[in-house]
């Protein structure tokens, strides 16, 4: 009896689905880290999980222009050392506890930026480029004079004018969580792109979290909505509600009652109590089915 061939899309094909445990233990101490998502929307939080079980440490995050939970819970288990910041937060339901406590005792380094920096240091380092200059009027912003060692200035060569440049980030890992993919790396983001596309292009190894696997048929069908080409991907998991408890735009809502549980716990507490005690598929049954579909529900009364 011959072997089953695969289909006629797929040969010559290596697979890039791995378990999360996987993907996470492929993240050294140490790594700088490109997190995907803004607000409490997109959050890559399954693989964020993984590597608090793994007791990851010594991190230096470098999130997008907005980010909460993701770094929230990396600071809050001592996995970081420095993050570039703009904003890290709850948004409207408050203050990020973990990271303003680090901040405020200084058990990380923060380095101050402003959200131009976050998106052209990444177009730089993604053009393989030596800096990006910004709009001229930028040298008037507080953090250009603060944060020195990200800030420069430098002549425009046409003009004779002093131009503020930043230098270019390619962060170790880019992590992103997405409704869809392939197991070859082809992504479907299915709302807000923000800044994943740029995160996938310029960091050196890209890992995607993906609430459904498709085949590589379904991605070719119809290639002008792939967002992120496999070619820029190198690790897929298959993280069902993987980016729980933000939102994964057009398949659920963020669970704005389970930050604020987090919130009511605190940090440390609730690390013990959900994520360092509990496998990622023990997690799962515990926030409960149920409130996943009424998640889900609202995410579609919202489209």
């Amino acid at each position: 009896m011959k072997p089953t061939q695969p289909p006629a899309a797929e040969r010559g094909r290596k697979s890039k689905l791995v378990s999360l445990e996987e993907a996470a233990s492929l993240v050294p101490d140490g790594a700088s880290l490109a997190l995907g998502g803004i607000h409490a929307h997109n959050g890559p939080m399954s693989i964020v999980r993984e590597l608090v079980r793994q007791g990851r440490r010594d991190l230096t995050l470098i999130p997008n222009v907005s980010v909460g939970m993701p770094a929230e819970l990396l600071i809050a288990a001592d996995a970081v050392k420095s993050i570039y910041a703009s904003y890290v937060g709850l948004e409207h339901q408050g203050l990020a506890p973990a990271f303003r406590r680090a901040a405020e005792q200084g058990t990380i380094e923060v380095r101050d930026i402003d959200e131009p920096f976050s998106v052209y240091s990444m177009r730089a380092g993604a053009a393989t480029l030596p800096f990006m200059p910004f709009p001229f009027g930028h040298e008037a912003v507080d953090v250009v004079r603060l944060n020195p060692d990200d800030y420069r200035t430098v002549t425009d060569p046409f003009t004779g004018k002093e131009v503020v440049v930043v230098r270019p980030l390619n962060p170790d890992f880019g992590l992103i969580h997405v409704p869809q993919a392939d197991a070859y790396g082809n992504v479907r983001i299915e709302g807000s792109v923000v800044q994943d596309v740029l995160i996938a292009k310029c960091s050196s190894h890209v890992i995607v979290t993906a609430d459904e696997i498709v085949p590589v048929s379904v991605t070719q069908r119809d290639p002008k909505t792939t967002t992120i080409v496999g070619f820029f991907v190198d690790t897929v998991v298959h993280a069902p509600h993987g980016a729980h408890p933000t939102s994964c735009h057009g398949r659920y809502l963020s669970d704005e009652e389970h930050i604020e549980l987090y919130k009511e716990l605190g940090p440390d507490r609730y690390l013990e109590e959900w994520i360092r005690g509990a496998t990622e598929s023990e997690y799962a049954a515990r926030v409960g089915p149920s409130l996943i579909a009424n998640l889900l529900e609202g995410a579609q009364d919202n489209v």
